[in-house]
């Protein structure tokens, strides 16, 4: 496909500003379209809270709103900050691809600009994306992100909990975060760091998905399909006010879009769904396990007791974060030995089984 001139230049202009930074330093992007007030609070967040030597792109997909090219253009960014806006519109897929091969060779933080990050958020998700040799993509929790949403498992919400601010929320979450570091079966848009060698051998955005919806999905089975996994960084939140990626869209157009892009994800890989089943609603994997932590950190509920149940020995290294990550991160997984007659705590053992496909599997 060829590159309009107009983004081979902004490309160019990107390039040129992005040498100045060391190659293992990753770049955040905003894709902006619109949304005027969300956008402003989200760069604020991110001024406020980004290390210095941080690069940060905003990145303009034509918005017709012309507050927007003139109050990001007058923020004083720094050489650490660019906005840049393209000619034409192109969607979010579009706009992204640009971004992550203006952005090359540098790893890619995708913030949606209905995002909101407390302090510290950005060497939190990375090491969560560098937590696994193998990952090409690490998500944060927050409040509407399906399968990641929190406080309430699977049921997203526009709003944070009453009474409680975003650093609040992410600070109760971070000190009683295990850092299990659990795979997902896919990235969850709202905000993704995204590592280089996955893109580079994986590829970007497919522009079949354009303007948006499904894209990242797609890309995530294909990352999968070539030996890499997905990364929740189940000690970070952010908070997602959610739909205004399209803001603007009439609801119609954007409901059939998202139905045909649904069917193209099934034909391509019609084992997703079952597998987003399964991370929804197993309730002892590892997601389980840290969306449960979350959730009483923020509502102040005390874990439940362990209990020790006939024909079954509950270790309490299983639930020890280190060992759960010194074993996952050799293709492990613990299993629990059944017995024939309960002999209580004396046996605190468990069998680590080589099986490869459980590794990207075991949601």
């Amino acid at each position: 496909m060829i590159t309009p001139k107009h983004e081979h230049n902004l490309e160019q202009q990107l390039q040129s500003w992005l040498k100045r930074f060391p190659a293992d330093v990753p770049v955040v992007v905003v894709p902006i379209y619109n949304a005027y007030n969300e956008v402003m609070v989200c760069v604020e967040s991110l001024l406020a809270t980004l290390p210095g030597d941080v690069p940060l792109l905003l990145l303009d997909d034509a918005s017709t709103d012309e507050r927007l090219p003139q109050t990001l253009s007058a923020l004083p960014l720094g050489p650490r900050g660019q906005y840049g806006r393209k000619a034409v519109n192109s969607g979010f897929v579009g706009t992204v691809n640009l971004a992550f091969n203006a952005c090359r060779p540098h790893d890619v933080v995708l913030v949606n600009s209905d995002v909101v990050v407390p302090p510290r958020w950005l060497e939190r998700l990375r090491a969560a994306a560098y937590s696994y040799p193998d990952a090409a993509s690490a998500t944060p929790l927050t409040n509407s992100g399906t399968i990641l949403s929190v406080p309430y498992r699977n049921q997203p919400t526009p709003e944070l909990v009453a009474g409680l601010t975003l650093a609040e929320i992410d600070t109760r979450i971070a000190r009683a975060s295990l850092k299990l570091r659990p795979l997902l079966p896919t990235a969850v848009g709202h905000c993704v760091y995204f590592r280089r060698a996955a893109l580079d051998k994986v590829g970007y955005f497919d522009p079949v998905f354009a303007p948006g919806y499904g894209e990242e999905v797609d890309f995530s089975q294909r990352a999968l399909q070539a030996g890499f996994c997905h990364v929740a960084a189940d000690d970070l939140f952010v908070f997602h006010k959610g739909g205004s990626s399209f803001a603007g869209t009439e609801q119609l157009p954007q409901l059939k879009l998202q139905q045909t892009h649904a069917l193209i994800i099934h034909a391509r890989y019609p084992h997703y769904r079952q597998s987003i089943i399964q991370a929804a609603n197993n309730p002892t994997s590892p997601l389980a396990q840290a969306l449960e932590r979350a959730r009483q950190a923020v509502l102040e509920e005390s874990p439940a007791a362990p209990q020790v149940q006939p024909g079954f020995v509950q270790s309490s290294l299983l639930r020890s974060s280190r060992m759960i990550r010194l074993w996952q991160r050799r293709g492990f997984w613990p299993l629990f030995y059944e017995l024939k007659e309960y002999v209580g705590w004396q046996l605190l053992q468990f069998k680590p089984v080589r099986l490869w496909w459980l590794k990207h599997k075991n949601y």
